[in-house]
């Protein structure tokens, strides 16, 4: 239902930097299309996030393990949720059907 997108991307291990230009999540079917097709509510999301920026970051970690582990983070967003309220509410369970739980790695900011 949705496309990733990201790049460009800079790993600095000697200073544990992280710089992301940007990664976008956006739906494959047009807003209209997505309509037309439901018959019960559900979410449509348009997600950009630009000038990403991780220091004090593991690029080690985020290589081998997968994991992104940084001390602080900057991120500049743009997020879009659509629902149309018309339509009956799902009751079924949404615990980790989100876009974020599906695709994102799992990032670690100390408190």
């Amino acid at each position: 239902m949705y496309k990733i997108a990201a790049g460009p991307f800079l790993l600095d291990s000697k200073n544990s930097i992280i710089k992301i230009k940007e990664i976008n999540l956006t739906p494959v079917q047009s807003q209209e299309t997505f309509i037309k097709n439901l018959k019960f509510q559900k979410d449509y999301y348009n997600l950009v996030f630009k000038n990403i920026l991780f220091t004090g970051a593991d690029v080690k970690r985020l290589i081998t393990d997968k994991q992104l582990i940084a001390l602080n983070a900057i991120v500049e967003q743009v997020i879009k949720v659509f629902n149309d309220r018309t339509l009956p509410p799902d009751t079924s369970s949404k615990l980790g059907k989100y876009p974020y739980q599906m695709w994102c790695p799992r990032v670690y900011l100390p408190v």
